[in-house]
C-alpha cells in the first residue's frame, strides 16, 4: 500500500517501446487553407500542390500552429484583402505564422508584436530569414507610430480587441482583420470597431469569426 494513499497499490505494467518523435510527427500532417496556402510541418517532404504557397508549421511553445479556426480565418482574410507591397502590422503574433503568410503574399514589410516576450523571441527566430522586411518586438500596438501600417491583423481575444480598437484605427491606413473570438462575442467586437471603421465583410468557420474592417 502506498503511504498516504489508502486504497491504491503500486502496479507494474510493461509498455511497448514507442518512437515518440515519430508519433509526434505523424500527428502533424500537411493541409490546405483557403485558396492559396499549404501548411506543412518543417519536417514534411510532401510536395507543395500547384498554385499553393507553402507555409511552414512549427508546433512548439507559442500559439499559431495553423490548426485553429481563428488562425485559418486570418489566413483566408489575408489572401482575400491584403494588397501587394503593403506594410502589415501583426498584433499578437505568437509563432509569427500570419506575418510569414503576409510576406509570402507580397507584403513589403511586417511589424509583428506580442505582449509575451517568449513569443516575440520565437517569432523573431522563425522569421529571421526574411531579414529587414520584418521587425518583431515584445509589446503592444500602442508602441507603433500613427499610420505605420496599411494593413493590420489581430488574432487575439474579444476583450483585448475592443480595448485596442482605437489604437488599431490610429495605426492602420486601409484595412484591418480582427479575429480570435467565437460567434457569441462578434457583436461586441463589431460595435467597438464601427466607431472607427466600416465593416464590409465577415468570415466564419466552426463557430469562430473574423471581421474585415476598412477605413472610410
Amino acid at each position: 500500500m502506498l503511504d498516504g494513499a489508502p486504497g491504491y497499490e503500486a502496479r507494474w505494467q510493461e509498455e511497448p517501446e514507442t518512437d515518440w518523435v515519430r508519433t509526434f510527427h505523424d500527428a502533424w500532417q500537411p493541409f490546405k487553407v483557403g485558396r492559396r496556402f499549404f501548411l506543412a510541418p518543417e519536417w514534411s517532404e510532401e510536395a507543395t500542390p500547384e498554385n499553393r504557397l507553402r507555409l511552414p508549421l512549427r508546433p512548439g511553445r507559442t500559439c499559431g500552429s495553423g490548426k485553429h479556426p481563428a488562425t485559418q480565418l486570418a489566413l483566408r482574410a489575408l489572401e482575400d484583402f491584403l494588397l501587394p507591397e503593403e506594410t502589415v502590422l501583426d498584433v499578437g503574433t505568437g509563432s509569427g505564422i500570419l506575418s510569414e503568410a503576409a510576406l509570402l503574399l507580397g507584403a513589403r514589410r511586417v511589424l509583428a508584436c506580442d505582449i509575451d516576450p517568449e513569443a516575440a523571441v520565437v517569432a523573431a527566430q522563425n522569421l529571421t530569414h526574411y531579414g529587414a522586411r520584418v521587425l518583431v518586438y515584445a509589446g503592444s500596438v500602442r508602441s507603433v507610430r500613427t499610420g505605420a501600417a496599411d494593413f493590420s491583423v489581430a488574432n487575439i481575444n474579444a476583450e483585448s480587441l475592443c480595448s485596442l480598437m482605437p489604437e488599431l484605427a490610429r495605426v492602420t491606413g486601409r484595412c484591418a482583420v480582427v479575429t480570435g473570438f467565437p460567434e457569441r462575442d462578434a457583436g461586441g467586437v463589431a460595435r467597438a470597431a464601427t466607431r472607427f471603421f466600416d465593416l464590409p465583410a465577415r468570415l466564419a468557420q466552426d463557430g469562430w469569426v473574423a471581421l474585415i474592417l476598412m477605413r472610410g
